[in-house]
């Protein structure tokens, strides 16, 4: 049997064409990306952040979690049902993370996470799991040394493949459309493609 290509998507990132019609005659907001904190405590190669989004640039400002919170209420009276953490930095360390998860969830709309791992443990991925958050996991490789280099950072493999299986034991990967996706880079020293779709 053909497998439709809505069961591919990822829950809160992908729109239906008749979804995304509809909110173009009405005028209305589907998706909002939010950047939390420019801190990170990887060294990815292939990082696309600007020195402009790192948080120790002279005279930059971030906003407060009361700001971001009323920045997420404002786009869901647009009608936004998504808010995304596309990372700026590690997202699960910003001070005011959990709260404004939180209010997310309270106002009915989905987080979407890209993330390390780093922080992801079994009490993070129970709560993200009950706050109907979608998780986008860094997962370049099953070889923990390829991840350690391509992140800068000896460990971070380990840590990155305890994460993707805690995301699966809590059934992130069971809901279709998904709740849980990869996020990997090919490189041409780096390439893990036998791992994807597994």
């Amino acid at each position: 049997a053909r497998t439709r290509i809505e069961d591919l998507w990822a829950q809160g990132t992908d729109y239906c064409v008749e979804t995304v019609r509809a909110a173009r005659a009405e005028s209305r907001m589907l998706h909002l990306d939010l950047d939390l904190t420019g801190e990170c405590k990887l060294k990815c190669f292939y990082c696309d952040r600007t020195p402009d989004r790192y948080s120790d640039v002279p005279n930059r400002v971030e906003l407060t979690t009361e700001e971001r919170k009323d920045v997420i209420s404002q786009a869901h009276a647009l009608g936004a049902t998504t808010v995304e953490f596309p990372g700026a930095g590690e997202p699960m360390i910003d001070v005011g993370f959990w709260e404004v998860v939180e209010h997310i969830h309270d106002l009915g709309m989905t987080a979407v996470l890209f993330t390390s791992g780093y922080h992801l443990d079994e009490e993070s991925v129970d709560r993200l799991y009950e706050l109907g958050a979608t998780i986008f996991l860094k997962h370049n490789s099953e070889d923990s040394h390829v991840q350690d280099k391509m992140v800068g950072m000896r460990g971070y493999g380990e840590i990155a493949n305890r994460a993707l299986q805690l995301l699966v034991e809590r059934g992130f990967n069971e809901p279709i459309p998904t709740r849980m996706a990869i996020d990997m880079v090919v490189t041409p020293q780096f390439q893990d493609l036998d791992m994807v779709g597994r």
